[in-house]
């Protein structure tokens, strides 16, 4: 545009766009005076007036021009000034810094999903030689439990400081020499993961419309298809020939390749208003009442029957304690947060209120399968055919299956390569799928309805199935949740005002992994109550703690006969435990039937709000 530099003032009367304009049909003028563009934005005429020079001159006038609207301003000092575009993608990522950022996003896909497969697969090698095998569930809940949701300080900088906090506790893992230092690095590397977990798909959200979204993601599952291949093995290859604390130094480059992408490539700018001002509206109460609420049912669930009766003090205290501050919880979101991390009013729309009540029961069943499954599916099949089982979810599988069949860790990861990857493809075939067809509501259906079948199929297993029904059903419940993932994470976003998008991305990745924390400890109930009632029936009072501490104990101080009776209790205690999962699993599908479907071409997107 010629004329931002010539000698004179402009002076720019920009219309904002009715459609940004919510229930209302007229059009606010926004008047500005200097050269500097306004995105969402596009003038409307320009007042030209000569400068003092030229005033001098006898044929000086003003004059009024009409502008095109299909002027695009181009940055003239890119630190100051902020491109306008009114084309529809105009306020979206292209070219070299989509791409660019995109790869950072897939790279933290990588490296949060990577992490849990490499030290899950190294998980009995930490606990036996910490010799705490029964505490190092909580590596993992502890990892999957600290929340963090926060858009009050912009995304750039949330995003940074959550990988470099996972980085510092990755090395801090590392260095770990007891049990209770690694639980606690891992609380704080659970910190920033599930921070820069949640924000990639808030940024992803931010940078591409709606509608492309599900491509997209697509692009980002990628991350977690080679995360799925190499991670087993890479888990496998650290543990067998090296140190398992390389497991945690392994994230430290690709982290800092994802920082250095993101430093350079994402345009976020931080937000208005001084330091005081944004903490004041950190919604740090709700996020103590939620955390501590979660840990005392945890503590209850994980330790009751087994640790403690469950009449005991604790026990009681904690549960009590629990319910006490879910309701304080209630209203401090209701009536004192000013921006809470939960907002009650959510769960008034009844689209995401059924995806938010899905990804808290799948949530329960995805990580409890996560967790427990090759251990349940190798006591029947292993000991019969003694073949490989490819299993079907993430590596953390391999804390059950080193324990039962002695395999290493390398041969553990290999089994695992196939169908993680097939788990991971699902997810991104519904991206593409979604982002071609405009649907999501029958993708998010059939979904759970193939987690409901293939975990009640789960339920049932015995030596008798052949090996193929049997890999058919596993394989089922990981497309169930391939597709339920990429489905709830478009559906959520298609029913909602655009100031909610972060809130809502956020509590949507939340509730799943509460779920998840919740289902494991219920589970570990379920299973450790079981073995506390059937072990000391088998085993002298002196070997059942530490047959519950440590893999190798079980295979260097227990005789073979009970060994086998070991296994029979662990496959009823799993039993046990798979029959709750079919509850959570025919309840996510009760939820996918109250989600309604606009199409997505009509939803709310951010260039493109509904009146």
């Amino acid at each position: 545009m010629t004329s931002l530099y010539k000698p004179q003032i402009s002076v720019y009367i920009y219309f904002q766009q009715a459609n940004y304009i919510r229930k209302s049909s007229y059009i606010q003028p926004y008047i500005q005076i200097g050269i500097i563009g306004v995105l969402r934005y596009q003038p409307f005429f320009e007042i030209s007036i000569p400068s003092p020079k030229a005033m001098t001159s006898s044929n000086a006038s003003a004059t009024i021009t009409t502008l095109d609207q299909s002027i695009v301003y181009e940055d003239v000092k890119e630190d100051e000034e902020t491109i306008v575009d009114d084309s529809p993608e105009s306020n979206y990522l292209h070219g070299i810094r989509l791409t660019g950022v995109l790869t950072a996003l897939g790279l933290t896909t990588f490296l949060t999903s990577v992490d849990s497969s490499i030290v899950a697969t190294a998980l009995p090698r930490i606990g036996s030689e910490l010799y705490a095998l029964d505490k190092a569930n909580w590596v993992i809940t502890s990892y999957i439990l600290t929340y963090n949701l926060s858009d009050i300080f912009g995304r750039k900088i949330i995003l940074l400081v959550c990988i470099s906090i996972f980085l510092v506790a990755s090395a801090l893992c590392g260095a770990s020499t007891t049990i209770e230092e690694l639980i606690a690095f891992r609380a704080l590397q659970g910190f920033g993961g599930a921070g820069a977990y949640a924000l990639v798909m808030i940024v992803l959200a931010e940078i591409v419309p709606l509608k492309k979204r599900g491509t997209y993601a697509a692009f980002i599952q990628a991350g977690y298809v080679l995360s799925a291949a190499v991670g087993p093995l890479v888990g496998g290859i650290i543990s067998d020939s090296t140190s398992w604390r390389w497991c945690f130094y392994f994230n430290l480059p690709i982290g800092c390749i994802a920082i250095l992408l993101y430093g350079f490539l994402l345009p976020f700018p931080t937000p208005g208003g001084s330091f005081l001002e944004k903490i004041s509206r950190v919604d740090f109460l709700g996020t103590f009442l939620i955390v501590a609420g979660t840990t005392m049912l945890l503590f209850a669930l994980e330790t009751g029957g087994n640790q403690f009766r469950w009449n005991s003090l604790p026990i009681v205290m904690c549960l009590a304690l629990s319910l006490v501050l879910y309701v304080a919880l209630m209203l401090v979101e209701w009536k004192v947060a000013a921006e809470p991390i939960v907002p009650p009013r959510l769960f008034k729309v009844q689209t995401l209120a059924a995806v938010l009540s899905g990804n808290w029961f799948t949530g329960n069943v995805f990580y409890v399968l996560l967790i427990n499954l090759p251990y349940y599916f190798q006591l029947f099949v292993l000991v019969e055919y003694h073949l490989v089982i490819l299993q079907i979810l993430r590596a953390c599988f391999f804390t059950f299956i080193q324990i039962v069949n002695g395999d290493s860790a390398i041969t553990s990861g290999v089994k695992v390569i196939p169908l993680e990857i097939a788990l991971a493809i699902f997810s991104f075939l519904s991206g593409l799928y979604i982002s071609k067809t405009q649907t999501y509501r029958l993708v998010y259906i059939i979904g759970t309805g193939f987690i409901v079948v293939g975990t009640g199929f789960i339920s049932t297993f015995n030596n008798k199935l052949p090996l193929g029904v049997e890999l058919a059903c596993t394989i089922l419940v990981g497309a169930g949740i391939g597709l339920t993932f990429t489905a709830s994470y478009i559906a959520s976003q298609s029913n909602i005002d655009n100031k909610d998008l972060a809130v809502v991305i956020g509590v949507s990745s939340f509730m799943r992994i509460l779920g998840g924390s919740i289902g494991l400890a219920i589970a570990s109930a379920a299973l450790q109550n079981h073995l506390s009632d059937v072990l000391p029936k088998i085993l002298p009072a002196n070997q059942v703690g530490p047959t519950k501490q440590s893999a190798l104990y079980l295979y260097t101080h227990v005789s073979k006969d009970r060994r086998v009776l070991v296994i029979k209790a662990y496959t009823e205690g799993f039993a046990r435990m798979y029959y709750i999962m079919v509850v959570f699993a025919g309840a996510a599908f009760i939820a996918a039937l109250f989600v309604k479907h606009p199409p997505i071409t009509q939803s709310q997107d951010l260039d493109n709000p509904s009146p």
